[in-house]
């Protein structure tokens, strides 16, 4: 009867490294997202995220969250496909899950950048009337840019990650 013997250290190492519990958060967080949005409304940047995110009765809804990441992080996105080998590779070869988190994270924070810079990929409904009027003052001229009158909301955003169950 034949032995079969192998090494399986690095399988042993890899199981070990996907049982560890990472969590990655995107999204207005900390002290961002208790920080007020402006004076006058006492309204914070986590609140008006919220209130964009979902919509209102009177404000539609103008994800700059869910839909961007969504869209650009989705693994079947031909742009994905270079990316996604380099970060596959963070994780399996080398063997770095926090370092997998990372890019990741830096890849969301792109993605929301994006449905900035780009009105929601031109899915967002345009400002009405009345608000454009409201910000025309302050708006240097050029195209409206939605969600970006003071830039607060957007230079809120961030990621971290969580490792170990923390909180």
């Amino acid at each position: 009867m034949a032995k079969v013997q192998g090494n399986l250290d690095g399988l042993n190492k890899l199981t070990k490294l996907l049982k560890e519990d990472y969590t990655l958060r995107v999204g207005i967080l900390g002290s961002r997202a208790r920080s007020q949005h402006d004076s006058e409304s006492g309204v914070t940047n986590a609140e008006l995220g919220v209130f964009h995110e979902f919509g209102t009765v009177k404000m539609p809804q103008r994800s700059f969250l869910w839909m961007p990441l969504v869209e650009k992080l989705n693994f079947n996105n031909p742009d994905m496909q270079g990316l996604k080998k380099v970060i596959w590779k963070q994780l399996f070869v080398k063997k770095a899950p926090e370092e997998f988190y990372r890019t990741l994270g830096a890849m969301a924070l792109d993605a929301i950048e994006w449905a900035f810079q780009t009105n929601g990929g031109g899915m967002w409904r345009p400002l009405s009337t009345r608000t454009e009027k409201q910000f025309s003052k302050r708006r240097k001229k050029g195209l409206p840019q939605i969600l970006t009158d003071t830039g607060k909301l957007r230079r809120s955003m961030s990621f971290k990650i969580l490792k170990g169950g923390q909180g």
